[in-house]
């Protein structure tokens, strides 16, 4: 079982300031989440679990977005047992998402069938 802590004043704070549909979707995701383990928390689809490459937890932890409603994705990280929740912003989500511009871009991603056309044809 997940032990989850949202004692986090930012997420508490966004959590407030969610209109009351928002806040309701949350707190139902927030609930099934506690019913969950580790293991499912992560392949749940509908969650979105990610992890944000370029930031850390407070000790080296590796730090996840997650979605909990269509408006709210917070930041977590793993503490043991507990998930810490820390709310982030959609604008300061997505800086902590963007990419760095001193890497280089990536290759095209082809399909199976494109890669075989390409072989065959």
């Amino acid at each position: 079982m997940i032990a989850l802590d949202l004692n986090n004043p930012e997420f508490q704070a966004n959590l407030l300031a969610l209109q009351k549909n928002e806040a309701w979707a949350v707190l139902k995701t927030l609930r099934l989440m506690q019913t969950m383990d580790w293991r499912q928390l992560v392949l749940r689809k509908g969650l979105r679990w990610e992890l944000i490459q370029s930031r850390q937890g407070p000790q080296g932890q590796r730090i996840f977005s997650l979605r909990v409603s269509r408006s709210c994705r917070p930041v977590a990280w793993r503490d043991g047992d507990w998930l810490r929740l820390r709310a982030a912003p959609r604008p300061r989500l997505r800086l902590l998402l963007r990419e760095p511009p001193h890497r280089p871009p990536q290759q095209a991603h082809y399909s199976t069938v494109t890669l075989l056309a390409r072989f065959l044809g």
